[in-house]
């Protein structure tokens, strides 16, 4: 005990007294793709985890006998679950209210925390912290794909606090994580709002179509109205306001690379600069990237073809699920597997058209294209022509974001 009553333990010393309250997958052949169903019983899985404090996402499924069959790997609410390989660190909680019970997989590792002794969404607190995260990159098992075991879970150790103060702090955390996930929301609403005025003005020409009805548009001020022309003309073989030009995305903004430095070497990773893989675009839905699930350090800038990009530089995946995007909320490197596009356009230094320029003609570009699968060649940007309307018109455009 130290002097202010927190403990000193091991994972094994907080564990519920129940059977199987730290457990680990399903051996090998005990659980294969071939045992989902579409309905039964959820299994966890990777791709569960990573949404934060809570299991999450699509899950796939086994039935009734194949969970009993494996009532040794179940999770039920409440259950604290680790990654065992793979994204080494992630862990998250069972929540309430929509499964009974869970299987694991062979990559996690559960534990039934003893709620006499210890707070769920307390330990979640303190497993996600720099100290549990830097012990478990330093014990990890490097062999094959870096894993960790149930030995090494076991005897993790842990400070931990009286029961009171243990829920007073979750509580103040847990407070602060539903603003941030209410703010988040908001975000999505207001970037799909956005995504359908862009839709309206810049794809389906609704303001121009009213025009050229002889209507005014509707739910625009006059200011902003009278920068739509009042026709469509032909513009390389496709129906455009007239006026609009048809141009490479490369005169508005500067296409910039990324790289990945050796993981061989340690002094690379973990630092301070946030590195984005095409799975964290993918997970930011075309909005701000915030987190990622890998960092690196300015060694590891200069040692590799990694570059730091500026804050609100639009990323596009051009690899894998190519045509996903994303701003940066910070100054980030990426990987080879994404590029850059940073905004370099103003106009007679009254009006300057921000880093969302190019996110403005990227989603005009993925309405008309879809997502891809086929890799992006570095000529892409160059080749792709796109309409560009009067740049008043992207300045209001650019305020209203802004404002909203």
């Amino acid at each position: 005990m130290t002097s202010d009553s927190w403990a000193i333990c091991k994972v094994s010393d907080i564990a519920s007294s129940k059977r199987n309250a730290l457990i680990g997958g399903p051996f090998g052949s005990n659980l294969v793709s071939a045992d989902y169903t579409d309905t039964g019983v959820p299994v966890i899985r990777g791709q569960n985890m990573g949404y934060g404090r809570w299991i999450d996402g699509e899950y796939a499924f086994v039935s009734e006998d194949k969970a009993r069959s494996l009532a040794a790997n179940i999770a039920r609410p409440g259950d604290i679950v680790f990654t065992q390989r793979g994204t080494l660190g992630q862990v998250a909680i069972v929540p309430d209210g929509k499964h009974e019970r869970y299987v694991i997989s062979q990559s996690q590792m559960k534990l039934t925390p003893n709620d006499e002794l210890v707070d769920a969404l307390f330990l979640y607190y303190q497993f996600i912290g720099p100290e549990q995260q830097a012990y478990i990159e330093a014990h990890k098992i490097q062999t094959g794909v870096p894993h960790t075991n149930l030995g090494i879970l076991r005897n993790t150790p842990l400070l931990i606090p009286p029961l009171p103060e243990q829920r007073a702090i979750a509580h103040i955390l847990g407070a602060l994580d539903d603003k941030i996930e209410l703010n988040r929301r908001m975000n999505r609403t207001l970037e799909a709002m956005a995504r359908a005025l862009f839709q309206s003005w810049f794809v389906d020409f609704d303001p121009v179509r009213a025009k050229q009805r002889g209507e005014a548009p509707p739910g625009l001020a006059p200011e902003i109205a009278a920068l739509f022309p009042d026709r469509l003309v032909e513009v390389e073989g496709r129906s455009a306001p007239e006026g609009w030009k048809v141009t490479s995305i490369l005169n508005f903004a500067e296409r910039l690379s990324g790289g990945t430095p050796k993981t061989s070497v340690q002094e690379y990773w973990n630092g301070d600069i946030r590195w984005v893989s095409a799975k964290d675009v993918k997970n930011s839905s075309g909005s701000f990237v915030i987190e990622t699930e890998r960092t690196i350090t300015r060694a590891g800038i200069s040692s590799s073809a990694a570059n730091i990009l500026p804050a609100n530089t639009t990323v596009v995946t051009a690899r894998g699920t190519v045509g996903s995007y994303c701003l940066l909320a910070e100054d980030m490197a990426i990987n080879q597997t994404n590029y850059g596009l940073k905004s370099k356009l103003s106009v007679g230094g009254d009006y300057s058209c921000s880093s969302r320029l190019p996110t403005l003609l990227l989603g005009y570009n993925r309405i008309l294209m879809g997502q891809s699968s086929t890799p992006l060649p570095p000529t892409h940007c160059s080749k792709q022509r796109h309409f560009c309307p009067n740049l008043k018109l992207l300045l209001h455009l650019k305020v209203l974001f802004h404002h909203s």
